[in-house]
């Protein structure tokens, strides 16, 4: 197991150039550019983050950020030390300060080692959270606390390790192999969450004819990414998770060089079907476009929700309410596509809302709705349309989705 890099090197490893930093006990700040984008970076390193850290990054985030440049932040630092009593009050300030900026600007965390409490905190509020196995992790309270409290034994990993971030708290989040891993993710999202407007048109990353062709016409399985890759612009998509086991893809890409939010459903995993870790990850996602107003390609296609056991039913059932309320009050340009059928509870969580003049449904020929039931005995839908719902031919898939692109960002 290797201690984490340098704050020297992790910074010349970021930035275009090594950028001017300044040293304050535990913690470096730094100021540059990265792929020609200004940056802000702050680096939480050595055993202790004193109190003194965090006044001095307080004093940073409250300067810098009112620049408006995105905020990186490398969390390398093991406990917090609050040697003259004020840490506790500091660490709310910095959560305030951080939750009031992100809106302004994008804010990425990368987390090399075990990140319990506040620091944790600070870590996960991040719009994308790369955390590097196998030392980091983040967690309320670590292995020694859950001992004492609870006379329970857990590792770090468990608490908070990289499976458990992805598949319990539903936190965006990509587990990474290496330091140089998370530093290369880093580089790829932020132009496409600093840069969201249009950079002009781009070719898709396959022929629109292609479409004909991938569906199987029965329940089989099909990679859901072939489709997206279909309709993004060539070699721009981003997936915000690493894991293929959940029934739900989330990621960024560039549509017509505009950046766009990426739902879709899996039919690869449980045909579709969602269940509480498929909730939590549209419900993070959603809340990253809302706050970098995002316009969001929702691809349809499940039969409802994965039956829950007696102990996760009331989780499973928040859960889908607030998923809901998260597709309701999106305010930013919606397209949802539905490639076959879409039924029941699983659609709904996959924002399939009546279509209106910030939302438009487009379903293929021969595709279906419907509240409950089964494929099998699923109707297409009727062939009437309104002027948000659209039925079309798969070829024309590609062509329909940047026409409604254009007219809902006019």
């Amino acid at each position: 197991m290797h201690p984490p890099l340098a704050p020297d090197i992790l910074l010349a490893a970021l930035f275009d150039t090594l950028p001017a930093s300044r040293h304050c006990n535990g913690l470096t700040l730094a100021s540059g550019t990265l792929l020609g984008h200004p940056l802000d970076c702050f680096v939480l390193h050595g055993s202790d983050c004193t109190s003194t850290d965090h006044a001095a990054l307080l004093e940073f985030l409250t300067t810098a950020r009112t620049a408006v440049r995105p905020l990186i932040g490398i969390f390398a630092c093991g406990t917090a030390a609050d040697e003259d009593g004020h840490l506790l009050e500091r660490q709310a300030l910095l959560l305030q300060q951080l939750a009031t900026a992100r809106s302004l600007a994008p804010y990425l965390s990368i987390v090399l080692t075990q990140q319990t409490g506040p620091l944790a905190a600070l870590a996960a509020l991040a719009d994308l959270t790369l955390v590097a196995r196998p030392t980091g992790s983040l967690a309320l309270h670590g292995p020694n606390a859950v001992l004492q409290a609870r006379a329970l034994v857990f590792d770090a990993d468990a608490l908070g390790g990289a499976a458990a971030l992805r598949h319990q708290s539903g936190l965006a989040t990509r587990s990474c192999r290496s330091t140089l891993e998370a530093l290369r993710h880093v580089r790829l999202a932020l132009p496409l969450l600093s840069s969201p407007q249009s950079l002009g048109p781009a070719s898709a990353a396959k022929p629109a004819q292609a479409l004909a062709t991938l569906l199987p016409d029965t329940r089989n399985a099909f990679d859901c990414r072939e489709l997206i890759d279909t309709l993004i612009d060539a070699g721009s998509l981003l997936a915000w998770h690493d894991d293929d086991d959940l029934a739900v893809a989330t990621g960024i890409a560039r549509l017509q060089g505009r950046t766009v939010g990426i739902v879709s459903n899996q039919p690869r995993q449980h045909a579709g079907h969602l269940g509480l870790a498929e909730l939590r990850r549209i419900e993070r996602f959603l809340q990253l476009c809302r706050i970098r107003k995002l316009p969001v390609l929702s691809l349809i296609d499940t039969g409802g929700l994965l039956p829950a056991l007696p102990d996760t039913d009331a989780d499973l059932l928040a859960t889908w309410l607030r998923v809901l309320d998260a597709w309701q009050t999106l305010e930013t340009p919606r397209i949802s596509i539905v490639p076959r059928l879409a039924l029941g509870t699983g659609a709904l969580s996959m924002g399939l809302t009546p279509a209106t003049p910030r939302h438009i449904r487009i379903e293929w020929l021969g595709a279906g709705t419907q509240a409950s039931g089964t494929f099998a005995d699923a109707h297409p839908t009727a062939q009437q349309t309104g002027p948000y719902h659209l039925l079309t031919a798969p070829a024309d898939c590609p062509l329909a989705v940047h026409t409604a692109l254009d007219l809902l960002q006019a």
